[in-house]
């Protein structure tokens, strides 16, 4: 499940930080009724993610708030600090290389 949660956070950065318009973008309600109790379930203050193809965003929504303890919104358009996200790339692929090295 935590990969799951990196990886919509993943998603959720790289289609934000890619887009070129900083205009509002609209909730998906069905995305959004989808992050909200993994949001809830892990205690999260926010949480965005993004569904995309090779002809762009299909989908996207972000629930939550900006910082715990407040009530205002996050939305599609914040800015999104992910830390340390290479150490987990880097212990995924690890495994993968050795095995085909040997």
């Amino acid at each position: 499940m935590r990969f799951l949660l990196f990886l919509l956070l993943s998603f959720a950065y790289f289609v934000l930080c890619a887009s070129s318009s900083r205009a509002q973008t609209a909730n998906d309600p069905g995305l959004a009724a989808i992050l909200e109790p993994i949001r809830v379930k892990y205690h999260l203050p926010a949480l965005a993610g993004a569904i995309f193809t090779q002809d762009g965003v299909v989908e996207m929504a972000a629930v939550g708030v900006r910082k715990a303890g407040t009530n205002i919104p996050v939305t599609t358009n914040d800015l999104w600090h992910l830390g340390s996200d290479t150490k987990v790339m880097t212990s995924m692929l690890r495994p993968v290389v050795r095995s085909q090295a040997a």
